[in-house]
C-alpha cells in the first residue's frame, strides 16, 4: 500500500488530494471548495504516474531538504504545498511529511505538480 496525501490553499480555495496505489489499484480523490460548497471529485490515475510521483518524492534531494523533521513545526498549507507518503508494504511502515514552499520554482516540484494534476476549481485537470 502506498499512500500520498497532498493539500495546498490555491487562489483562496483549500485543495486536498489522496493519491494511492492498493493491491496494484491506483485512485485518487480530490475534495476543494466550490463557491460555498465542499467538492469531491474523483479523478482517473494510472499505475506508471502514480509511480512516477512516487519515485519523484522518494528519490528527489529537493523534497528531501523539504521533509519536517520537527513534530513541533507549523504545517500551514496557505505558504507551503503538505505532503504525506506514507507505505505499508511487507510488514514494513513509515510515512515522510514534507512541507513544500508555495513559491517554489524547482524544476523536480514543478514536474511533481505537473504529474499530480490537481483539479482547479477554475479550470479542471490542469495546472
Amino acid at each position: 500500500m502506498y499512500l500520498i496525501s497532498y493539500a495546498h490553499t490555491h487562489d483562496g480555495n483549500f485543495y486536498h488530494g489522496t493519491l494511492s496505489s492498493i493491491d496494484g489499484i491506483t485512485t485518487t480523490s480530490w475534495s476543494f471548495d466550490a463557491g460555498n460548497e465542499r467538492q469531491t471529485l474523483d479523478v482517473p490515475l494510472t499505475a506508471a504516474r502514480f509511480q512516477k510521483l512516487w519515485s519523484i518524492f522518494k528519490t528527489s534531494p529537493y523534497f528531501a531538504s523539504c521533509v519536517i523533521r520537527n513534530p513541533d513545526s507549523v504545517i500551514d498549507p496557505d505558504t507551503h504545498h503538505i505532503i504525506d507518503a506514507a507505505f505499508n508494504l511487507q510488514g514494513r511502515q513509515g510515512n515522510v511529511l514534507s512541507a513544500i514552499p508555495a513559491d517554489s520554482d524547482h524544476p523536480e516540484f514543478k514536474q511533481w505538480m505537473t504529474l499530480l494534476d490537481m483539479p482547479l476549481q477554475a479550470s479542471p485537470h490542469n495546472l
